[in-house]
């Protein structure tokens, strides 16, 4: 039966899959099944058994989506045509001599298809581009084709540089006064945005009073401007080592907005009494005015309470700050209330992941020079607990009205069984009963903790689960245990939490009438929608360009010999991973074998030598062939 879906490419591997748009059910589509799918189309498509698994078959594209794509302008005697650097389309694009923007042969340029009715489809340049010999050129690439923009269109700015850099004091003098509580921000050492900033007070009746101040960015931006129409259409800010590509203005993002030390900052706090088995006993929400007093970094904050400060790069200001006892009592009580919170969590049975992650230190020319492993300290768990306590007591006290909810629905049982299959390849006995619950996943996570091959099946564990994402309809968080929750605390860099900030307002200042609810339950579907796309987006293109950084660093390797090790199998594919940072998805015929897949046992036998390789197995593999703007490494075994 024929089904309306979405087309999406996973880029590196040249791997296709399509999403029911109603069921949202991956199949993998072999590449000589696309048609003449590509990113995001929608299309008709027929589910047929190949073997052992269900794939897709794309009979028809119903709508294309917007594609832009660089490439060369090339001239020839009767047409012209933009041959494209994307691996994504195999066909040239053809464009009418009006729509060349007077491009000269061979000049590169970006083109928008417009459209596609025959093998090649039809299209307009809209932008010529310098020679690509400058330093970021295959980044510049990959934000183009990927429809972001650093710049922002001229009616943005305007309305931005109309915006006073001086808070109105008449606006500082009709919101509650939080300058004089002790304030301070945690985040990265690059961070230039910070939008959240913490106060803790410790209670007579040995509760504790926390303090989550956010950034204000609707004091800034207005409903239904340019600025607020182009914040929605960015809907959050997309990060890459050493750069961003912001949701909002510099002006707005690093500087009116951003709660920067010793200065005058609009905030909307949520003040929670935090019982000692790290309940949420009271919550009030109020349009703020703080003075953060410190700008921290994790690092700082680990270090610090370890009294272990001296390990940290010599900084003008440490020295001071390890001597400011009232510093060093608040990160004490921080810390305190943390674990107060953690222990709160465990007996929600709330899911624990504690994978380490991957940073990539790039030089001035975006080339990677370091990839390595870090684990999250108890800082980032300070910031992680408050900022989820923070959002799940602003949907307690709003939930009411019409809202946004971040929601993680329950795990498919099809992919319960398949999880069932995995635990016992590996010896693990524990079954999983029929109405699957966070305590029945965090048993499973618990039991593994002790094998000697934990991290790969909590890997997979992860898996299993279904993508968080945005919705007018509350329908719970499986992955918090919790029954409402909503985003809250990032509204410099994710639409939502400015939407959520709206109502807030709107509410506290009881101008949430029958009308504005009305508004706000026929506008928040859309803003759902819009908002889940392009968080989508804006992670692959994150994936893309660490993808990307991850080939460049492995390039001077090739005819290399390295020690991989096999992290996953699926059918005629196998992701292998070298020193736990780089993983890699390889078939196996790009490395000559000659291979039967076992998808019971999950192993593949390769005929010409014999052996079985199993999940987990270490390879000898050499280093074929890497290109990095197609994120390929090719291999072959030793």
């Amino acid at each position: 039966m024929k089904k309306i879906i979405w087309i999406y490419h996973q880029w590196k591997w040249d791997f296709w899959f399509v999403d029911l748009e109603t069921e949202k059910k991956w199949f993998y589509v072999f590449p000589r099944n696309k048609f003449t799918a590509i990113d995001w189309d929608q299309v008709e498509a027929i589910v047929k058994t190949f073997k052992w698994r269900d794939e897709a078959v794309i009979t028809k594209v119903t709508k294309r989506a917007e594609h832009i794509f660089i490439g060369t302008y090339i001239e020839s005697k009767n047409y012209w045509f933009v041959r494209v650097d994307s691996n994504m389309l195999e066909n040239d694009i053809f464009v009418a001599w009006t729509n060349t923007l007077k491009a000269k042969d061979w000049d590169n340029v970006v083109v928008k298809i417009t459209k596609w009715e025959r093998k090649n489809p039809d299209g307009k340049i809209t932008e010529i581009l310098p020679d690509f010999k400058w330093n970021k050129a295959d980044l510049y690439k990959i934000i183009i084709e990927s429809w972001l923009k650093s710049s922002f269109w001229e009616k943005v700015i305007e309305e931005v540089n109309k915006i006073p850099l001086k808070t109105n004091e008449k606006e500082i003098n009709r919101r509650k006064d939080f300058r004089k509580l002790f304030t301070t921000t945690i985040d990265w050492i690059t961070a230039r945005d910070l939008d959240d900033a913490i106060s803790i007070e410790k209670l007579e009746n040995g509760n504790h009073k926390l303090y989550v101040h956010i950034a204000d960015v609707t004091h800034y931006v207005w409903e239904n401007t340019p600025l607020d129409r182009e914040a929605l259409n960015r809907s959050t800010s997309t990060y890459y080592p050493s750069g961003v590509i912001p949701m909002l203005p510099e002006k707005l993002s690093n500087w009116l907005c951003s709660l920067n030390p010793n200065e005058d900052k609009l905030t909307l706090t949520a003040c929670m009494e935090i019982g000692k088995t790290g309940e949420i006993i009271n919550t009030e929400v109020y349009e703020s005015v703080i003075k953060s007093n410190y700008r921290l970094t994790y690092d700082e904050v680990y270090y610090l309470l370890w009294n272990a400060w001296d390990k940290l790069e010599l900084q003008d200001d440490i020295s001071k700050k390890q001597q400011d006892k009232i510093l060093i009592d608040f990160l004490q009580t921080a810390n305190n209330l943390k674990q107060i919170i953690e222990k709160r969590k465990k007996m929600m049975w709330v899911l624990d992941f504690n994978f380490s992650e991957i940073k990539i230190e790039v030089n001035d020319e975006f080339q990677p020079i370091k990839i390595e492993k870090y684990d999250r300290n108890f800082a980032h768990k300070i910031i992680e607990e408050f900022m989820i306590i923070a959002n799940e007591a602003v949907w307690k006290k709003f939930s009411t009205t019409p809202f946004l909810y971040r929601i993680h629905r329950d795990p498919a049982w099809e992919d319960i069984e398949k999880l069932q299959k995995m635990l016992h390849i590996f010896g693990i006995k524990t079954m999983l009963p029929e109405k699957i619950s966070p305590k029945s996943f965090q048993w499973v996570l618990e039991e593994i903790k002790i094998h000697a091959k934990w991290e790969i099946i909590s890997k997979f564990v992860l898996r299993t689960l279904q993508k968080a994402i945005y919705s007018e309809v509350n329908e719970g968080h499986f992955w918090l245990a919790l029954d409402y929750y909503s985003h809250f605390t990032s509204p410099i860099r994710r639409y939502p939490d400015l939407q959520i900030h709206r109502i807030i307002k709107e509410k506290i200042n009881k101008k949430l009438d029958r009308e504005r609810i009305k508004h706000y339950k026929n506008l928040l579907p859309e803003v759902a929608r819009i908002t889940s796309e392009k968080e989508e987006k804006s992670e692959k293109i994150e994936y893309k360009i660490n993808d990307y950084l991850k080939a460049k660093f492995v390039e001077d390797k090739v005819w290399e010999k390295f020690e991989w090790t096999i992290s996953w199998i699926i059918a005629n594919w196998i992701f292998v991973e070298l020193n736990n940072f780089v993983e890699w998805m390889v078939r196996f015929e790009s490395m000559r074998w000659t291979w039967t897949y076992d998808n019971e046992a999950m192993e593949t036998h390769e005929q010409k030598s014999g052996k079985t390789f199993k999940l987990w197995d270490s390879l000898e593999i050499i280093i074929d062939r890497v290109n990095p703007m197609e994120w390929k490494i090719d291999f072959i075994l030793a």
